[in-house]
């Protein structure tokens, strides 16, 4: 939802919210494949 005010206001400041919460996200998700590898 936030990100949703964001773009509203600012196209850019919408793209850059949604592309760094993408990349956190994308962060987390190898760690937890690397954990799981080395199961």
């Amino acid at each position: 939802m936030g990100f949703a005010m964001a773009a509203s206001a600012s196209p850019e400041a919408g793209y850059l919210c949604i592309w760094t919460r993408y990349e956190a996200n994308r962060d987390i998700l190898r760690k937890l494949i690397l954990e799981i590898d080395n199961v």
